[in-house]
């Protein structure tokens, strides 16, 4: 991801990250069970708010963010894990009745 980022912005626009490039990051580190790998999940949650707040409306996160981030919590056995899917959940709802058609 951090990689196609740079090309990005060295002039190679078609290797620009787009939701579906960040999704599929997302998933692998979900899938990984890599200690960290659902918090740096997260990151990338936060990562694309912020590039969708700054103008890249393509880069809202959507259900398939959201979701496979709350279903990689429940399948943990970290402590807090369910409480931490339940805050995404609620998140997801939040933006949703402040007219996120996304979610």
């Amino acid at each position: 991801l951090r990689q196609m980022q740079q090309l990005s912005e060295a002039g190679y626009t078609d290797l620009t990250p787009d939701i579906i490039t960040y999704n599929s990051v997302i998933n692998s580190f979900c899938k990984s069970h890599q200690e960290g790998g659902i918090e740096k999940c997260e990151l990338l949650l936060e990562e694309m708010d912020k590039l969708h707040e700054r103008g890249n409306i393509d880069m809202q996160p959507d259900v398939i963010t959201f979701s496979t981030i709350i279903n990689a919590w429940a399948k943990s056995k970290e402590n807090g894990a369910a409480q931490r899917a339940e805050k995404l959940l609620q998140e997801m709802e939040k933006r949703y009745r402040l007219g996120d058609k996304t979610l």
